[in-house]
């Protein structure tokens, strides 16, 4: 691993190796309850140092990004297993259908809250004035403007968000 602007960088070999040793261990139900209960006390750190000093801050942030290296780097692996399970079960279609339905967040994000909350909205300029930061990242500010928000109405399906919202609910 090298480190360089702040920014990790692994070979492809040492991902492989990580990817394999991560997935080996969590399959072993004991070990994943430890480690689910070791990254919810890192995140829930994490989350309350951001009121903190910037120190405070910079050692939680180094203690969560192995948590979130190890659960982001097995996602592939976990998914190409799980399909290869559920095919001998299901056909090809139905597996994809489940792990798509799988795949879809419980909570929705940002930027879909922002949206359906767009789409109720009574008032665009409190709508505009809660969600201003939803363009701004890595220290640019970018605010949110009535325009976008009007534009993005104009352009915005309803009718196929109103089907996935319904599709969604039936889940």
């Amino acid at each position: 691993m090298v480190i360089a602007d702040s920014n990790f960088y692994f070979s492809k070999k040492e991902v492989k190796q990580s990817e394999n040793i991560v997935y080996k261990e969590w399959l072993n139900i004991n070990k994943f309850k430890q480690v689910k209960k070791e990254c919810y006390k890192r995140e829930n750190k994490l989350i309350k140092s951001v009121r903190s000093d910037l120190a405070v801050f910079c050692e939680a942030y180094q203690s969560y990004i192995p948590v979130l290296y190890s659960v982001q780097i097995i996602e592939d692996k976990v998914e190409e297993n799980l399909f290869k399970k559920l095919l001998l079960k299901l056909s090809f279609k139905k597996t994809n259908e489940l792990l798509s339905r799988l795949n879809t967040p419980l909570q929705d994000n940002f930027y879909k809250k922002e949206e359906y909350d767009l789409l109720h909205a009574d008032n665009l300029a409190s709508h505009v004035k809660e969600y201003e930061w939803i363009y701004s990242r890595y220290g640019e500010l970018h605010p949110y403007t009535i325009i976008q928000a009007k534009k993005k109405l104009k352009t915005f399906d309803k009718e196929k968000y109103k089907k996935q919202k319904r599709i969604i609910s039936r889940l």
